[in-house]
């Protein structure tokens, strides 16, 4: 069962936006954590933002990609 879902995401406008509104419409905002954060950072801090070490639990990790925000996929 999965009780808390990290959302790591780079882009201020996609958190405020995109990503929480979608997480209020489907009412999972309150199982969510979202981390604005480049992932690298995330990687590196994960103990401190999730309170344990990555390595100790499983996870998933996806990379969703919204094309046509000029984004640039070296900054990715």
């Amino acid at each position: 069962m999965i009780n808390q879902v990290h959302f790591v995401e780079m882009d201020p406008w996609v958190v405020s936006d995109v990503l929480r509104p979608n997480l209020e419409e489907t009412g999972f905002l309150d199982a969510s954590v979202i981390h604005t954060v480049r992932v690298e950072k995330f990687f590196e801090r994960a103990e401190q933002f999730v309170g344990m070490c990555i390595f100790s639990f499983q996870f998933h990790f996806m990379r969703i990609f919204v094309v046509g925000l000029g984004v640039k996929q070296t900054e990715l």
